[in-house]
């Protein structure tokens, strides 16, 4: 131990003296504001270099706005890029040096999906060219970055979002490495409430929902944001009625409670649905009818609670549903997603065994014909379906099935803490509501509205062995709503200690 913590303060010295270095040669050359962000930047890379822990938290507080004008992003600076590489950069020196063994991506993770969009990133390149030119002829702005140009395509659509999965990683080992991987919990609270409180401000301030160009236009989409906050959701929904100490309880349902009214104020009705699917597995969990009236009454006291223009952008298109045409693209129903998917979906014949690359919706046979032009199918299974082909589609859905059965399983595992429990439990709904959510929208590649999700997963790859231990697991009755905590086996108790 004592060698450890000369390690780690041999190593902050040294980036005490590089930051120190760094920031004077910058202090002549950066404006006031680009400094302050650069400083703040390396001292938190700093820190991580101290222990990559802190890079994991930071991450989980940033993520969310990666895809933000809030989160300075320029050549040669990006926040994020560097926290990544720091943290990576750390654990592998803590590794190195103490010869520590740590937790690795499992072998589905790799065969299932890392090798499905790898496989797609090689048989898009021949069409990089025709997606080029469907994309710049549509453009009537100034266009900094044609997002179709090879070294474009790889960052923008295979690098950055890959750094989610580096992020999973990250969190796994930082579980692992932590006695209470409970206290991330925290950042993870803090996370999702500072994005709700923006929506509610936003909202208050005057926006008009109807204008989805417009809405929540200094970050995400308000569908994005929609998804974001679904699936943070489920966790804190099952943590708030769990069976942790009375603080994390209060404190969660508190967050709940914030998270519920900015869900609703995005006016997104796939994550109102995913919303409705997280109450439903909730109520399907603990069958207890004093839940199912508390659930009912929070459901009618948001839609009373809701303003005008948000209840009208929920239920528009529903009064006609009957009547409504799908041939076309101005259907107040689904905004235009049958008419997309009718015209996107025969390429899938075209190419029906490995698809037709990553992000093939830009080369598809509608958009080069001009009968369509949009850059997603808003519909992760037909996305899937056109990208990777029904091989890449059932890998994919296989891992699905492994990722909801790991939740659920270790949701039960008495092994983990009861507020571990809980939290996998709510990872089990949340991650049905995002299935849900992504038959209108959603992407199978990671992206800033996916952070919680790629959080869950790190903390399932921690316990993934455990998880896969799903005919062993050990049913026991939740608790919660003033139910007190069963007492434990001897044999379990004497695990324990």
């Amino acid at each position: 131990m004592k060698a450890r913590s000369n390690g780690k303060v041999i190593a902050l010295i040294v980036v005490f003296v590089f930051v120190s270095v760094f920031v004077g040669r910058l202090a002549t050359r950066l404006e006031p504001e680009w400094l302050i962000a650069g400083v703040l930047g390396l001292m938190a890379v700093g820190l991580v270099f101290y222990d990559y822990r802190i890079g994991v938290v930071c991450l989980t507080l940033l993520l969310p706005w990666s895809a933000s004008a809030l989160i300075p992003q320029t050549r040669g600076f990006n926040l994020i890029n560097f926290l990544i590489v720091a943290s990576v950069a750390s654990l592998a020196i803590q590794r190195r040096l103490f010869r520590e063994s740590g937790v690795r991506l499992p072998g589905v993770m790799f065969w299932c999906y890392l090798l499905p969009i790898a496989i797609a990133v090689f048989v898009a390149w021949p069409h990089l060219p025709e997606g080029s030119a469907n994309f710049l002829a549509h453009r009537t702005d100034e266009v900094l970055d044609d997002p179709f140009k090879p070294m474009v395509y790889l960052k923008g659509l295979v690098i950055k979002p890959l750094f989610f999965v580096v992020y999973a990683f990250l969190t796994a080992n930082a579980v692992r490495d932590s006695k209470r991987p409970e206290l991330f919990f925290v950042a993870f609270g803090l996370s999702v409430v500072i994005p709700a409180l923006a929506i509610i401000g936003d909202t208050l301030a005057g926006s008009n929902v109807a204008d989805r160009k417009h809405f929540l236009s200094w970050g995400l989409q308000a569908n994005s944001y929609g998804m974001l906050l679904a699936l943070a959701a489920g966790p804190l929904l099952f943590l708030c009625v769990g069976s942790g100490p009375r603080l994390a309880r209060l404190s969660s349902g508190a967050i709940f409670a914030i998270v519920s009214i900015a869900l609703f104020l995005t006016a997104s009705r796939g994550a109102v649905v995913a919303y409705i699917v997280i109450l439903g597995i909730w109520l399907l969990r603990r069958r207890k009818f004093t839940d199912l009236i508390l659930g009912v009454a929070l459901a009618v006291a948001l839609v009373f609670a809701l303003p005008d223009q948000v209840q009208d952008r929920l239920t528009q298109g529903l009064e006609g549903a009957g009547s409504t045409d799908y041939g076309k693209g101005d259907d107040q129903l689904t905004m235009g997603r049958g008419y997309i998917w009718a015209m996107l979906a025969p390429d899938i014949w075209l190419s029906p065994i490995w698809g037709q690359g990553l992000n093939s919706t830009a080369w598809n046979s509608a958009v080069n014909a001009g009968r369509v032009f949009i850059g997603h199918p808003h519909n992760l299974y037909l996305a899937i379906l056109l990208d990777v082909g029904i091989l890449g589609f059932a890998a994919m859905m296989y891992l699905y099935y492994r990722y909801g059965r790991t939740f659920h399983a270790l949701s039960r595992e008495p092994t983990l803490s009861p507020v571990v429990r809980d939290y996998f439990g709510g990872a089990f709904a949340s991650f049905f509501g995002f299935l849900a959510f992504c038959v209108t929208n959603g992407d199978y590649t990671p992206r800033p509205e996916q952070t919680y999700l790629w959080f869950a997963l790190g903390f399932a790859f921690a316990y993934w062995r455990l998880g896969q231990r799903f005919g062993s697991s050990v049913r026991r009755k939740p608790f919660g709503l003033g139910v007190k905590r069963m007492p434990l086996p001897r044999a379990e108790q004497s695990q324990r200690h």
